[in-house]
């Protein structure tokens, strides 16, 4: 073989062998490079599945929609709270509907016994005047409405007694104030013996308040209710009502209606603007009720 024929076959091997080195490395590199990334989008997947689970609410140790993985036991590791918090609700609402029948069939049963009145069964009905100075009371001016001063507890004759002063208002609402300064209830030796107040806030208007009616000044009234006819006779017993520092209005009682009667609620009688905020005014409206079945009474009738 000539040098010419071997120079050929040299450079034909050569550039056979370039070329399978190319081809099989081109090859190698398609596989390595598919494997890395289907390797790396199996990963990219993961990551993307914890991160939705954990957005979705949940934590790392969860799926995607907050459900709770178990953990070593089975025991869940979200959720106990949960039900613990219903169970309660569950139970308060369920000691809230007992606490309500109890106390109406307390007062149902205290009424038939009494024949009368379970709450401030001693009182009279009277007449008064009043001037209202706030829309809270209804429309502005002189209105004529019904009455009651009564004894808590109705100790006999001129005992001191936790008393009652309950008003109409002309917008409908029932007000009834017990003797005492805030929530705390104080006996008294006479009718104009001191403030009365709600003693359980209000909702007046956009704010909470206690209403407050403040005797006029003037000699003590006997605390005793068949006194009053006599005493009216010879003058009118005048109160002024607070809500706060805002003045209502004046309440000036002048007439005594024996032989009438008058059921008065808090919570029935009220309008959005104006009544009971406390959640106990639910126990007083059940007392209420169980009082008015006690005796037979209908709201418009004889009266709390």
């Amino acid at each position: 073989m000539s040098r010419t024929d071997r120079g050929t076959d040299r450079g034909t091997d050569s550039t056979t062998g370039n070329a399978a080195s190319k081809g099989t490395g081109a090859a190698t590199g398609d596989a390595t490079s598919k494997g890395a990334g289907a390797a790396t989008g199996d990963a990219t997947s993961a990551t993307n599945g914890a991160t939705e689970g954990w957005t979705a609410g949940g934590s790392p140790h969860e799926g995607a929609g907050g459900a709770a993985r178990k953990g070593p036991g089975g025991a869940a590791r979200k959720g106990s709270s949960g039900g613990v918090d219903r169970v309660a609700r569950g139970l308060g609402v369920v000691a809230a509907a007992v606490a309500r029948q109890v106390t109406r069939w307390v007062a149902r049963w205290v009424a038939a016994v009494r024949r009368g009145r379970a709450l401030h069964p001693r009182g009279l009905l009277l007449r008064a005047t009043l001037t209202v100075e706030s829309e809270l009371l209804g429309e502005h001016g002189e209105h004529e409405v019904p009455v009651r001063l009564s004894k808590g507890v109705s100790l006999p004759g001129r005992l001191p007694d936790v008393l009652g002063l309950a008003v109409r208002l002309p917008n409908g609402v029932d007000l009834l104030l017990s003797t005492g300064y805030g929530f705390v209830p104080v006996p008294r030796r006479g009718f104009t013996s001191g403030p009365y107040s709600t003693l359980a806030s209000y909702y007046c208007g956009q704010r909470r308040c206690r209403i407050v009616a403040r005797p006029e000044g003037g000699r003590r009234v006997p605390v005793d209710p068949a006194e009053l006819p006599g005493v009216l006779e010879r003058r009118d017993l005048v109160f002024h009502l607070w809500a706060g520092v805002q003045y209502l209005g004046r309440l000036r009682i002048h007439t005594a209606l024996p032989d009438g009667d008058l059921t008065f609620d808090p919570l029935v009688n009220s309008v959005p603007y104006l009544r009971p905020a406390s959640r106990l005014q639910v126990l007083r409206g059940a007392a209420y009720a169980g009082s008015r079945r006690g005796r037979g009474a209908k709201l418009g009738e004889g009266g709390e």
